[in-house]
């Protein structure tokens, strides 16, 4: 099964939860931008999509990538998201209804299985989190800071 890891970012700390997601696949890891070349998703089986949370919303060039994206034959997209903790509930599920509407349009499907790693802050981006020891911490299934059930790459695929 082919998979490939799709995130966009602000202040880096989707990336790195991106990064790790694609070591353990052992599998491609694309920065999206606004500018970014679209990648043929019709050569992967299971897409990863990684995004912040900003007021709710996913990051607007992951989002204008998927729209624009071509997409032939049901691909199996899987979410997982950082948040720096407002709205906790909420606005990953704005996410993860906004991103699935977008797949939806283009005949696709989103895992139920989703990650989010939330952070904690007061309004300002909680820059430096997530840290290799809460990604480590969540594979091993320790209490950290960051919430999910610990199989969830295992659970995409």
């Amino acid at each position: 099964m082919r998979s490939i890891v799709l995130y966009s970012t602000r202040s880096g700390n989707t990336e790195k939860v991106a990064i790790a997601v694609a070591s353990e696949l052992k599998c491609p890891c694309l920065r999206v931008t606004s500018d970014s070349a679209t990648v043929n998703l019709n050569d992967y089986d299971v897409v990863f999509l990684g995004t912040g949370i900003y007021r709710g919303q996913p990051h607007e060039d992951l989002l204008g990538y998927l729209r624009g994206a071509e997409m032939n034959g049901r691909k199996r997209f899987a979410l997982f998201m950082t948040c720096f903790g407002w709205g906790k509930g909420i606005a990953d599920k704005n996410v993860i209804d906004t991103l699935t509407a977008a797949l939806t349009a283009k005949g696709q499907q989103m895992l139920n299985s989703s990650y989010c790693c939330f952070g904690h802050g007061l309004g300002l981006v909680k820059r430096g989190h997530p840290d290799e020891g809460s990604w480590m911490r969540q594979r091993n299934g320790q209490r950290g800071s960051c919430k999910q059930h610990r199989s969830f790459v295992a659970a995409c695929l």
